[in-house]
């Protein structure tokens, strides 16, 4: 199947879509005009989860969709991660919103059942309304990017905007779950913090040369721009033919770290989905 966003086509072939309640209503609102596109920062530090979140900015931002990074209470964006994106006053560039801006004043002017409802403050899906509806007003359509753990808090909060009037809501979730780490060769799982650049949580890279062999083609099409094409070769060759890919791995983490941008920055979606044709079907075979 062809699809109007080249995006959107590149987010599936390279597998990092989980979840996505209308996939030909977003690839239609994606191809056919601007979105905004939301993740939400809620802890000091960031992971790998993060990491897979900016990375689908970065390629909806190549397409001229505008990235928009909520902070809740007590977050911080990482600068290591900020780089991935073009921040600034322009059209279609990155944006970051403190989510306690608004959260108070819209609870409060929120009409019954959503005002009671908001009135507490551990009611996720109901925070998470609120931001859909004041992102949506300032920016219009949008689309909000969450971990796969995340699914039904997000239906159930665009679901609840929608009731409220709001239109041209999408929600999609990544392939990684919030506290995503590295699988080891040893059966252990190490979580990788990415902090602010002065105050990191550092997994060490050289545990990037221990992952576990079956998720190191998963992880070069996630967290790399490497070619499909050479990402099948490594998944099909010899294991210790795996020592340069998981190298890849490490600098591509080191890039980020230093905040680094992609080699490939310059480079339109339309030409990365080009350099890797292949049909959905043909990527879902190979898993």
């Amino acid at each position: 199947m062809t699809r109007r966003s080249p995006a959107l086509a590149h987010l599936i072939e390279r597998g990092m879509l989980y979840h996505c309640s209308d996939r030909d209503q977003l690839d239609a609102a994606l191809g056919g005009s601007r979105l905004a596109a939301v993740i939400k920062l809620t802890r000091p530090v960031a992971g790998m989860s993060e990491w897979l979140q900016f990375r689908a900015l970065r390629v909806l931002q190549q397409e001229g969709h505008t990235p928009v990074v909520l902070l809740d209470e007590g977050a911080h964006l990482p600068r290591t991660l900020s780089s991935l994106l073009r921040f600034g006053r322009g059209s279609g560039d990155a944006v970051v919103l403190h989510t306690a801006q608004w959260r108070d004043g819209l609870r409060d002017r929120a009409s019954s059942p959503l005002g009671a409802r908001a009135a507490n403050t551990s009611n996720i899906p109901v925070s998470e309304t609120l931001d859909h509806l004041e992102v949506a007003r300032r920016f219009g359509p949008l689309l909000r990017i969450a971990a796969h753990d995340q699914a039904n808090v997000l239906d159930e909060s665009l679901a609840l905007a929608r009731q409220l009037g709001a239109t041209d809501l999408f929600g999609v979730t990544t392939v990684l779950p919030s506290q995503a780490g590295i699988r080891l060769e040893s059966g252990a799982q190490v979580e990788v913090a990415i902090g602010d650049g002065s105050t990191d949580l550092l997994a060490p890279q050289n545990l990037w040369l221990s992952a576990l062999a079956d998720d190191v083609p998963r992880m070069l099409r996630l967290f790399t721009d490497l070619p499909l094409s050479a990402i099948r070769q490594l998944a099909t060759g010899r294991r210790q033919d795996l020592t340069g890919a998981r190298e890849h791995l490490a600098v591509a983490f080191e890039r980020v770290l230093a905040a680094v941008p992609p080699a490939d920055e310059r480079l339109s979606v339309c030409c990365m989905h080009q350099a890797s044709q292949r049909s959905i079907e043909e990527y879902l075979a190979y898993g």
